[in-house]
């Protein structure tokens, strides 16, 4: 609906080089300095890979300039371990797809956070 408020963010995760789903990686916004962004929930993937990233109240300031400013996002174990950061990414006003985002199946998920930055976002 046009001019409708977003209420989260989707996406998928999957394997770069075979598009197989990674299922139970836990998805969440963080800030270029790392730290959550309050308003918006943290994910688990589901079987197909997909997360949602909910927002606590659409018409949040906090979260509207965030997006805005640009967010990473921080995949990880449901143990908390970091398999992979995404580059900056900004999201549009009205926006609630964030594609796909790749990971090289090096980083599934034994590598550090630092050896798997880049951006690995296909929009679909």
């Amino acid at each position: 609906m046009p001019g409708a408020k977003s209420t989260g963010l989707s996406g998928k995760v999957l394997e770069q080089k075979t598009d197989r789903p990674l299922p139970g990686l836990v998805v969440e916004a963080v800030n270029t300095k790392g730290a959550a962004i309050k308003g918006i929930q943290t994910s688990v993937t589901d079987a197909a890979g997909a997360f949602e990233l909910r927002f606590d109240q659409p018409d949040d300031k906090t979260v509207a300039t965030a997006l805005k400013s640009g967010i990473v996002l921080r995949i990880k174990t449901t143990e908390g371990s970091v398999v992979h950061l995404t580059d900056k990414v900004i999201v549009k006003a009205g926006t609630d797809k964030l594609g796909t985002i790749e990971l090289p199946a090096q980083s599934v998920p034994s590598r550090t956070a630092t050896e798997n930055r880049g951006t690995f976002i296909r929009v679909s």
